[in-house]
């Protein structure tokens, strides 16, 4: 056979091949790829930052707590159970917060080191309905005092007001004014004066459903703090009335 009918016959011979042959031939597995290499330079920065960062977070709950504990200290109004039972909130919520951070601080496991940091973050319900109802309580109590100190001075109005009339002066403005603020600190009263029992029935659990919970209540301060400069306002009028009548 010549060399040209040996080349031929091989062509036809390959052309005969099925397609499904060379079909089959196995597929090559895909590699999987090799997980991520954290040296353990990384490790150690990432741990120092999740330490210097949850340590940075207590501090700074730690000098809230202290500001909250002062003006609680200072409250005037509250009674003394209400006063304790806030003051121990102050006191476990400082405990709990200084071991949390003593514990992260000796942590030389980075997951550990991320769960420590995950509980102070977790902490901020108990700490963020706390030093909310502190605020509240205090803004509450300074409300019944700046009540009791310009009832005083609309009290000692009236009497001038009395006085003057029965002299025979025409006190038809200086009653005005001096009716008008009664009324503004009739209308501030209720939206204090069951502040604090209300704030403090409050749980954890509550406040981290829903922080706008305490929206009212702030609210209610604010009307009865515009009402209160309402107050001041009638009883100035009510000191330039008394002086066009001397």
């Amino acid at each position: 056979m010549s060399k040209l009918s040996i080349r031929i016959s091989l062509i036809v011979l390959g052309a005969a091949v099925p397609l499904s042959v060379v079909m089959a031939a196995p597929a090559l597995p895909t590699p999987t790829p090799a997980p991520p290499v954290v040296s353990s330079i990384d490790s150690s920065k990432h741990l120092n930052n999740l330490k210097t960062h949850g340590a940075a977070e207590v501090d700074r709950r730690l000098a809230l707590l202290q500001a909250v504990a002062t003006r609680l200290a200072n409250s005037t109004q509250l009674t003394a159970s209400d006063r304790n039972a806030l003051t121990k909130q102050i006191s476990d919520q400082v405990a709990a917060l200084g071991t949390l951070k003593s514990k992260l601080a000796t942590e030389s496991d980075l997951t550990l080191a991320r769960k420590d940091v995950q509980a102070i973050i977790d902490e901020y319900r108990l700490f963020g309905l706390l030093t909310a109802q502190i605020s509240i309580v205090t803004a509450s109590d300074r409300m019944a005092e700046t009540q009791t100190q310009l009832q005083t001075v609309v009290t000692e109005l009236q009497k001038k007001a009395t006085i003057l009339k029965s002299a025979g002066k025409d006190t038809a403005a200086l009653q005005e004014s001096i009716d008008l603020a009664k009324t503004s600190i009739t209308t501030a009263q209720p939206l204090f004066s069951k502040l604090t029992a209300q704030i403090l029935a409050f749980k954890a659990s509550d406040y981290a459903a829903d922080h706008k919970l305490l929206s009212s209540y702030r609210d209610n301060i604010t009307t009865a703090r515009d009402n209160f400069r309402i107050t001041r306002s009638n009883i100035n009028d009510a000191v330039a009335a008394i002086n066009k009548l001397k």
